[in-house]
């Protein structure tokens, strides 16, 4: 991927179909074996295909953002407030996170997840959850490796009538604001001033 160009955009217009097409197309491999056929088969339809670009492109719930590889839509994400289950308005969720299967491992998912949580820390979340199907491993490490905590509650999602899904996991939500330093106790030395800055470097390559 060196020798492309990869940028994050929020999602508006076409955006909606080609993002429905890649969540098609990596349902069929990355639940190969988990979830009957037919659903990612039904996914693929292009009528399934409008209308899911419909409801995403107007339902007010979520915001979603493309991955645009050389001009070319290749993942997508969407975020917003927790709409189910214990509702915070601390809590923000990733609700979608889906790169097309040619371009997994060359980092379109971390950049993806960088644009989710960094969407929801400009919103005034202050914790991020998911949720995973169990049995899905490859997600599952993604996710973690995102430092997402491991696993904890078991519970079906909103909206979905796979009985696969009613063991999804919701992983344990990732704090988006590092934790407040507590006060240094009533009498204690000031802090010491960081050391003054060394010389700075010079780019060789300009001489």
């Amino acid at each position: 991927m060196s020798a492309s160009t990869l940028h994050m955009r929020a999602a508006g217009g076409d955006d909606f179909i080609a993002a429905a097409r890649v969540r098609a197309r990596s349902w069929r491999v990355a639940y190969e074996g988990l979830v009957p056929r037919s659903y990612p088969d039904a996914m693929a339809d292009e009528s399934s295909i409008r209308a899911w670009a419909q409801r995403a492109s107007t339902s007010g719930v979520s915001r979603h953002h493309v991955a645009v590889l050389d001009s070319v839509v290749v993942g997508f994400t969407g975020v917003g407030e927790r709409t189910h289950h214990r509702r915070s308005q601390d809590v923000g969720e990733v609700f979608a996170l889906y790169t097309d299967p040619s371009v997994w491992g060359v980092g379109v998912g971390r950049a993806l997840m960088q644009a989710a949580l960094g969407d929801l820390r400009a919103h005034n979340y202050r914790h991020a959850c998911l949720w995973v199907l169990v049995g899905n491993a490859r997600p599952i490490k993604f996710y973690e490796s995102a430092a997402f905590p491991a696993p904890g509650e078991r519970a079906p999602p909103p909206a979905c009538d796979l009985p696969q899904f009613s063991n999804a996991l919701r992983l344990t939500p990732r704090p988006l604001t590092p934790p407040r330093r507590p006060p240094p106790p009533a009498g204690s030395p000031p802090p010491r001033p960081p050391p003054p800055p060394g010389p700075r470097s010079r780019d060789l390559r300009a001489r």
